[in-house]
């Protein structure tokens, strides 16, 4: 993380580009940094290291925390969120949340001090379903056509999904040994949505 921000800074410096206002975290699907005492050591190796590297000026405005949501949760729970607004406000951050797609309380985190959302596979399914639908009037449309190729978009689409191996990270405990195509239909579904933000 020291490492690319200070790469981050020198090629600001040497394009003259105006400063960055820079977010930290981690890509843990489950747990990362929601543990108190965790996200405190956290905070304080980050301080020292980029107080090692003569960086302490880039303090982040924003640390992408766990706040007990993951994409298989829906309620956020504001009292995780206001322990890491108590631990990070004194610091002169704020919290993101991590994975706050289809939260049904988002109206919580503002109140709890929560300074930002991250979203993302939500979108993409959304994209995901709006091309599944046009495929499914492509086929419609060729059953009535002669002289016509499919595009075979989910085909490929699939294919991108589980040749990047994105899809592991999202599989449970009991499914870690199996093969993509050996998963249900629906969960099969469920992770080419998720993933092919990714490709």
């Amino acid at each position: 993380m020291i490492e690319l921000i200070a790469h981050a800074e020198r090629v600001r410096e040497r394009q003259g580009l105006p400063t960055i206002a820079y977010e930290v975290g981690t890509e843990e699907v489950h747990g990362g940094l929601a543990d108190l005492s965790s996200f405190s050591r956290f905070i304080s190796l980050l301080r020292s290291r980029l107080a090692d590297a003569n960086l302490a000026r880039l303090w982040p405005c924003f640390f992408v925390s766990q706040v007990v949501t993951n994409l298989g949760t829906t309620h956020f729970d504001s009292a995780v969120a206001m322990k890491l607004f108590e631990r990070l406000h004194p610091e002169g951050s704020l919290a993101k949340g991590h994975y706050s797609d289809w939260i049904e309380n988002p109206a919580e985190y503002p109140r709890s001090g929560v300074g930002g959302a991250n979203v993302g596979p939500e979108f993409t399914a959304y994209e995901f379903m709006a091309m599944k639908d046009l495929v499914d009037k492509e086929r419609a449309l060729l059953s009535h056509s002669k002289g016509m190729a499919s595009s075979n978009f989910m085909e490929v689409l699939e294919r991108a999904v589980v040749d990047s191996r994105r899809w592991l990270k999202w599989l449970s405990p009991d499914e870690v040994r199996l093969d993509f195509y050996a998963l249900s239909d629906e969960r099969r579904l469920w992770l080419l949505q998720t993933g092919s933000r990714y490709v």
